[in-house]
């Protein structure tokens, strides 16, 4: 999915039991979401680096960021069948 600068991906990562959706914008990712093992619990993570991100501009909509947020979590959610 894609609008407005957000795209979400689903990635395969070693380590993890499940999928995991990463939230991208400008390129850049933002945060990823994955399901905790054994757990029903879905975590997020935040990424940070000055370097990465200087001169990008990663000041958006909330309510965008939200909805976002939101469908990476119920496809993670479907992709584990929770």
């Amino acid at each position: 999915m894609s609008f407005e600068g957000f795209e979400i991906l689903a990635r395969d990562k070693d380590g993890y039991e499940n999928l995991l959706m990463q939230v991208i914008f400008n390129n850049q990712i933002i945060c990823e979401l994955s399901k905790r093992d054994n757990s029903n619990e879905i975590e997020i993570e935040f990424f940070f680096d000055a370097e990465i991100y200087s001169g990008i501009n990663l000041k958006f909509s909330f309510d965008e960021f939200l909805k976002y947020l939101n469908f990476a979590k119920n496809e993670l959610k479907n992709s584990c069948g929770l």
